[in-house]
This record gives structure tokens, C-alpha cells and sequence, in this order.
């Protein structure tokens, strides 16, 4: 669900734990060119409707030098598994070579999520992530820790801690980017946050090096609390998405972004 909830938790629109309403045996996603659907993302669904695979295309680091010939994009199959009805394991690998590309596991305290941990090797080091969750007492996200690893050694991290008012919404967010070590690290302060009827506004200080910048957000919400508009300003830089639900299944159907940079379009197709 597009929810304020989720979205400053900075979940996916459709991660993980995606789950349509309705009976589905596949999910379509790609950006709308000329006019027409471009499929860039294809979700299956098993009988429970929970994603049983996924596949796509990889494009990978594209910041190369001019000139610098770009790698060929690959064509990725994620599989996944359950037990009792909790996701918890998630292999990713090539889909021509077979080769592993990335494998998630996931831990829980009862239904609750309390670990996320991904492994891949990556021009031959050993790569780790992992991300630990902390709850309240009524079992709301109050805490995120995540720690990168390259041969074992803790090369970056990045702690956020939310704080929630008393219906347990989020009123304030810290991000701290950096090592332990590091005396001064780059932080994300979200902070005025207002909730209207219908209406969000919230203001992120950007701290990166000597730095601040403030980011300004907007969010227009239906009568589910799903996010319509979501509008964000940051010095001479706006953007503004729209997001376009299903009138009875309030399933995903199209994203469209209009930009200082430009626009573009993306659609969802349930079949």
C-alpha cells in the first residue's frame, strides 16, 4: 500500500511484501513509450497471491566515463520462499547463465520483521548488507539499523530512528550516514510534519558535508490514505507524481512524474 506510513519507512511501491487485492496470476510494470506499455518487470503470483517470482531487466551502474561502454543489461529471476506464510528467503540469479546474482534472507520475532540480510559477490569481494528492525510496544517501526560489509569489514552505515506521536504516526525521522568513527556524519532530519484531513507537509535538512539543503514535500491523499500527489521541492529542483488506483480494488495502476528535468510514466498491469 502507498501509504505516508510506508513510503517514509521507504518501502517500495511494490517490494517484498507486495500483496494485490484480488485473485492474479501475474503483475506487468514498465514505463509507457510512444504510447504503449514497455514491460520492464513481470510478478507471479502463487494461490495465495503472494509473489512466487519475478523477472526483469538489471541495468546496473550506468555513471561510467564518456566513452566508458556501458555493460549489457541482464535479465534477472528472483524465486521466493515461505514458511507458515512469512517470506523467508529470496534468490536472485541471471536468467540465461543461472549464475546467483544476490540472495535475501529474512528473520522475524513472531510476524514481526527484525532482519533483512543480503549476500552477493561483486568483482570478486563478498558483499553484505543487513538491516535490523526495532518496534514499539504497539508494533510500530521506531528504529532501522543497516550495515554494509565488503570481505567483512563494515565499509558504511546508516542508522534511522523515527519518532511517533500518540496515534503512532511518524512526526519526526533521523537518518545518520557514516561509521561509527566518523565525528560528523550526513544526516537526514525530517521534522514539520503536519497531518491535514487530506493533506501531509513535511521538510527534510539535508546535512551532507558542509552542506544543508531543505527539502519540501506535499502529499494529497484519498479516502484509503493512499497517496494521490506527492510533490517535492528542493532549491531550483520540483517534481510532482501522480498515482492512479484501481475505483474498487485500490490496486496500483499508473505513476506519471512531471519534473524540472522532465516526465515520464509508469504503468501496472494485473492479469
Amino acid at each position: 500500500m502507498h501509504t505516508i506510513e510506508n513510503h517514509l519507512l521507504g518501502k517500495e511501491l511494490i517490494g517484498f511484501h507486495f500483496k494485490p487485492n484480488g485473485q492474479y496470476k501475474q503483475l506487468s510494470i514498465g514505463p509507457e513509450v510512444n504510447g504503449e506499455m514497455e514491460v520492464t518487470r513481470t510478478i507471479y503470483f502463487n494461490e495465495s497471491m503472494q509473489i512466487e517470482s519475478e523477472t526483469g531487466i538489471k541495468t546496473g551502474w550506468t555513471a561510467y566515463p564518456p566513452g566508458h561502454p556501458l555493460p549489457p543489461p541482464e535479465i534477472f529471476l528472483k524465486r521466493y520462499s515461505y514458511i507458515d506464510g512469512l517470506l523467508t528467503k529470496v534468490i536472485e540469479s541471471n536468467k540465461e547463465t543461472k549464475k546467483v546474482i544476490e540472495e535475501y534472507t529474512f528473520e522475524y520475532d513472531g510476524d514481526k520483521l527484525v532482519s533483512q540480510k543480503s549476500f552477493k559477490v561483486d568483482n570478486g569481494l563478498e558483499m553484505t548488507s543487513t538491516r535490523n528492525y526495532e518496534y514499539n510496544k504497539d508494533g510500530y517501526r521506531i528504529k532501522e539499523s543497516l550495515f554494509l560489509n565488503s570481505d567483512e569489514r563494515l565499509f558504511s552505515q546508516q542508522i534511522s530512528t523515527f519518532v511517533r506521536d500518540e496515534k503512532n504516526r511518524i512526526i519526526g525521522l533521523t537518518k545518520l550516514n557514516g561509521l561509527p568513527e566518523n565525528k560528523d556524519p550526513n544526516k537526514i532530519i525530517l521534522s514539520n510534519i503536519e497531518y491535514g484531513s487530506k493533506k501531509v507537509r513535511a521538510s527534510y535538512d539535508v546535512k551532507a558535508f558542509e552542506n544543508t539543503f531543505v527539502n519540501k514535500m506535499e502529499f494529497i491523499l484519498n479516502e484509503k490514505d493512499f497517496i494521490l500527489e506527492e510533490v517535492r521541492f528542493l532549491k531550483d529542483y520540483k517534481a510532482s507524481t501522480r498515482y492512479i488506483y484501481h475505483p474498487e480494488t485500490y490496486n496500483l495502476l499508473e505513476q506519471s512524474t512531471t519534473s524540472t528535468n522532465g516526465s515520464g510514466k509508469i504503468l501496472y498491469r494485473y492479469e
